[in-house]
């Protein structure tokens, strides 16, 4: 077995009596089954957590090696396996559990390093605030 490039992949077959190269298009099949159609690469999610914002330690995710609360708000994360490049993004929202309601609140990047992504959690009238639920991922290279 041998690879003939990142995205084609030669493999044997038997038919019972005789083997017989059959080059796959990895690439093609994965796009087809996540419904990507198209040249445009794929980017996937390199980490992702969701926490609790006064206590950062009660938390759920992949690829996290730590979340710190510095003060109210203020928040680093620190991914265990970092992307190859910093050409990455983050993306998060956060939230608070009102009784039967759910008010949103955002999420503002300040800081994107080899490996730690800094954020702030704010409420709707713009104050540095814990919400119930913090959700971040890392998208990128």
């Amino acid at each position: 077995v041998s690879a003939s490039s990142p995205a084609t992949s030669d493999y044997l077959s038997f038919d019972g009596s005789v083997w017989a190269p059959v080059q796959l298009d990895v690439e093609s099949e994965v796009k087809t089954t996540l419904n990507a159609p198209g040249t445009a690469p794929l980017y996937a999610t390199r980490a992702w957590v969701r926490f609790v914002g006064n206590d950062p330690a009660t938390r759920v995710g992949g690829n996290i090696a730590s979340v710190t609360r510095s003060t109210t708000g203020t928040y680093s994360i620190v991914m265990t396996n970092p992307p190859q490049s910093t050409n990455y993004t983050a993306i998060g929202t956060a939230f608070i559990n009102l009784g039967a309601g759910v008010l949103s609140g955002m999420v503002t990047i300040n800081a994107l390093g080899p490996a730690t992504v800094g954020i702030y959690t704010r409420n709707a009238a713009g104050t540095l605030y814990d919400p119930a639920q913090v959700c971040l991922i890392v998208v990128g290279q």
